[in-house]
């Protein structure tokens, strides 16, 4: 079974040198997408206006897929809080 290892940067660039085994690339795709969602609420719930990029390398460390999400939040009226 193949396995997969992530890099991800959300400003501090991160590797999970473990990685994980999966029977496909579609399902191996699938976990780094949950991971990406999973460090965006992270960043999020801090305050930051994330730009996050994941990386996914394959057990021969050659990349095969990117995913990005970009966050930025902008009052468009004064507000109280």
């Amino acid at each position: 079974m193949p396995r997969f290892v992530l890099n991800t940067n959300d400003g501090e660039a991160q590797s999970d040198m473990e990685g994980m085994d999966f029977e496909t690339v579609d399902d191996a795709r699938a976990w780094a997408d949950s991971k990406l969602f999973a460090l965006a609420m992270e960043v999020v719930a801090r305050g930051d206006d994330p730009t996050l990029v994941l990386l996914m390398r394959d057990e021969n460390d050659r990349p095969i897929y990117r995913a990005s999400l970009a966050m930025q939040r902008t009052w468009l009226a004064k507000h109280d809080g």
